[in-house]
């Protein structure tokens, strides 16, 4: 609401069209997440998929460090580095047998853990703005990002007996190592200063492990590990109000996509077909910058 308020305050300062000052800001994401797998046992009598993982309703909380520097006349670096925490959400676990008949599904109340994030990218300005056109710029980089979730209880929709809130069901830690590249604009219009960057992710790693604490078949947690590779895409839109001559706040969109496939191991068991990992993550983002 802070920063709400600044940004609809009156008394502006105006910024020019093309503005090549550095930036050195905090930003605070609000966020709600999803996170969703499926894999395939390739054993006679049971489905394909076998069994769907599904971690939905995430909300997050997390304040980054960002920063953009110009590099000689139309080059620049700029990179953010986040933390955050999970509040709460849900988890699903739906296993199916031949023909996917559904014979198991539980749900549980995810209660909290945590995510964090860094981006870092090198651009070059495509065509200069002025008061009637945008700023073009292209950009490639690097993005770690990584989450965990820990839920609890258990609730199964078959009618069997459940577990209480208190008892831990499983846990679920992904990392995303990813190369993305896009093209942005920026345009300022007197106080005002819009800003767009589209990314896709030609490529992306994942390492994810889950811990099955009620699975004593499997061994000791962390007892699944999944690794493959795939692709996604990100955007970033965000409106700035000068509040001073170096200092401005922002509003603005944040959603994240990735998409991955490749081998999961059960245990000591080998490797069966990890047929789709993904990520999501959105939500709106407040900033408070200075310019330099």
């Amino acid at each position: 609401m802070f920063a709400l308020a600044m940004f609809l305050s009156a008394g502006a300062y105006s910024q020019e069209a093309t503005d090549r000052r550095n930036e050195l800001g905090l930003r605070y994401w609000l966020s709600t997440g999803e996170t969703t797998w499926n894999h395939t046992a390739g054993e006679p009598g049971l489905g394909s998929p076998t069994s769907v993982l599904t971690y939905d309703k995430l909300e997050g909380h997390s304040a980054e460090l960002y920063f953009r520097r110009y590099l000689r006349e139309t080059w620049f670096v700029r990179g953010n580095a986040g933390l955050g925490t999970i509040r709460k959400g849900s988890f699903d676990d739906e296993d199916f047998a031949a023909r996917q008949v559904k014979f198991s599904d539980t749900t549980s109340p995810v209660e909290g853990a945590g995510l964090r994030y860094a981006t870092l990218d090198f651009g070059k300005v495509l065509l200069e703005g002025t008061a009637r056109r945008p700023q073009l710029h292209a950009f490639a980089g690097y993005q770690y990002w990584a989450e965990r979730y820990d839920a609890y209880g258990l609730t199964d929709l078959f009618g069997d007996p459940g577990l209480g809130a208190n008892v831990p069901v499983i846990s679920n830690e992904s990392r995303w190592n990813s190369i993305r590249t896009g093209v942005g604009a920026r345009y300022g219009n007197g106080p005002y200063t819009f800003s767009l960057d589209v990314a896709y992710v030609p490529y992306t790693d994942l390492h994810n492990r889950d811990f099955h604490y009620l699975r004593s078949d499997l061994g000791g947690v962390p007892n699944v590990f999944m690794n493959g590779s795939g692709t996604g895409w990100q955007l970033d839109a965000e409106v700035r109000r000068a509040l001073a001559k170096n200092l401005d706040v922002g509003l603005g969109l944040r959603y994240w996509a990735l998409k991955a496939d490749g081998t999961i191991t059960l245990g000591s068991s080998a490797p069966l077909t990890l047929n789709e990992f993904e990520s999501r993550r959105a939500g709106i983002t407040a900033t408070l910058g200075w310019r330099y």
